[in-house]
């Protein structure tokens, strides 16, 4: 699979003009649209220390996980 991105505005009537893509005639491929939004603003300014005491990370954080994650069965 070659994924190819590309951003562009339709036009009136809904119309999408796709040229000039990577791809020979008769190739098979999948389009998807994805409608863009805004991102949020940021609330503010960030402070060191913020967070200091609020997360945590467990003993065994590197630690192999079991079988039973990756085959999907009781531990």
């Amino acid at each position: 699979m070659f994924p190819h991105r590309i951003e562009t505005t339709i036009a009136e009537k809904g119309v999408l003009h796709l040229e000039s893509l990577p791809f020979e005639s008769g190739d098979e491929v999948e389009i998807t649209i994805h409608k863009q939004t805004a991102m949020p603003a940021r609330r503010g300014k960030r402070t060191v220390g913020e967070y200091v005491g609020k997360i945590h990370m467990s003993d065994d954080f590197d630690a192999p996980l079991p079988d039973s994650f990756w085959l999907d069965g009781p531990d």
